[in-house]
């Protein structure tokens, strides 16, 4: 007799690939082994973004028929890397926490991770104000206490007592520690404002604890506390890290991934919309000329609006909720700005530096300026990250 699966199990499985980046890489094999005839329910993947990638690599690694649409014509999304006058650039990434943590997990589940090379950076973080100057030191939260106290010597108590906290969050995340007081459970209801608030007063302080906001797209005042902690903590115990040579490797491995396990990706492809059958249930994709990708199930690795207003069809969404997610605000952004230098720099060693002429830059860091020449400025020096940044064949002329 045939084996087939229930539409209902076949979502659970579906919605621990989509999370299996987030929450448990290694309990969806176990699940997606179970489950009959997984050709049956071919799953498209909308956008070739990390996110995207990681989903259709574990679908196809696991027997589903995967296929991945993507608008450009490689993948990777933030993660890429473009040529131009003789010089290689990263689209955005410029450091993350690969090895002993997640990423590193997830990969080596995916059977690539042995494939890639990472770099650590030199250092958590320069930053540069008008009143002062403070290098944080990678993989050494001692360090960081130290040079902020320096710099902040009436807030050294409060120093200690914040990262200490953030220090104990990855010790029970990762190394299984259990303490009488959960500080992932203490932090979990507070703000990052709230959670720095209880520790220091200087504004210039919180400014430098609070540096990596940006990153995670709200101020202080509506970012999580918990969320910073982890993402954050993260980098302070264990280091950022860079792929080698660029991020368009990892983007390539995991495409790779998808394509070595029978996944589909389509390339110079955009999304049109979700089909949706007789009884709301998802039965295909269409594409911008109007090709049709049959699919039972959808994983859409773009924007919100992009998706309720562009991809699925009218009347779907629930008014109430249509309503709430239109009242969110369009999170940071940046400007950013690529350099190829026709000469090094050897006078700047630092790989990533935090720059402002503001005498209130936590004050800019709360309410941020609609004018990029009024913000600070993040420069990330990559000829200072390792040995062998693809340089230019022939360095322009001065």
């Amino acid at each position: 007799m045939k084996q087939t699966v229930s539409r209902r199990d076949f979502m659970k499985t579906l919605v621990m690939a989509s999370s299996a980046a987030a929450i448990d890489w290694a309990g969806f094999g176990k699940p997606a082994r179970a489950i009959p005839g997984k050709t049956e329910f071919p799953v498209v993947v909308i956008g070739a973004g990390l996110g995207g990638l990681v989903s259709a690599a574990y679908l196809a690694r696991h027997g589903f028929d995967a296929t991945l649409l993507e608008q450009h014509a490689i993948p990777g999304g933030y993660a890429t890397s473009f040529d131009r006058g003789g010089f290689t650039f990263d689209v955005s990434l410029h450091a993350t926490v690969a090895e002993h943590a997640m990423p590193q997990a997830i990969l080596s589940d995916l059977g690539i991770w042995d494939r890639l090379r990472t770099a650590y950076t030199p250092e958590l973080r320069r930053i540069i104000t008008p009143e002062f100057d403070v290098t944080l030191p990678a993989k050494n939260p001692e360090g960081v206490k130290k040079e902020l106290s320096r710099v902040f010597p009436h807030e050294t108590k409060g120093i200690y007592g914040f990262y200490g906290e953030m220090e104990q969050v990855i010790a029970e995340l990762w190394e299984g520690k259990r303490f009488d007081t959960s500080m992932m459970a203490r932090l979990e209801p507070l703000t990052l404002e709230q959670w720095m608030s209880r520790h220091v007063k200087d504004p210039g302080l919180k400014y430098c604890l609070g540096i990596f906001s940006g990153y995670y797209g709200l101020r202080p005042e509506s970012l999580n506390a918990l969320f910073y902690a982890v993402a954050t903590g993260e980098y302070l115990v264990h280091g950022g890290q860079y792929y080698k040579a660029r991020s368009q490797d990892l983007s390539n491995a995991l495409a790779g991934c998808i394509e070595a396990n029978h996944g589909k990706i389509y390339y110079h492809t955009e999304a049109g919309q979700i089909l949706l059958d007789q009884n709301r249930h998802v039965s295909g994709v269409t594409d911008k000329t109007g090709r049709t990708f049959p699919a039972r199930a959808v994983i859409a690795n773009c924007s919100i609006p992009a998706l309720f207003n562009h991809l699925l069809p009218g009347g779907v969404i629930p008014p109430e909720f249509d309503r709430e997610v239109k009242k969110r605000q369009v999170s940071l952004s940046s400007f950013i700005v690529f350099l190829g230098l026709n000469k090094p720099v050897p006078q700047v060693r630092d790989y990533e530096i935090e720059l402002t002429e503001s005498h209130d830059p936590y004050g800019d860091l709360l309410s941020p300026k609609a004018d990029p020449a009024e913000s600070p400025i993040g420069i990330t020096i990559y000829d200072n990250l390792f040995k062998g940044i693809p340089l230019p064949e022939k360095p322009p002329s001065p």
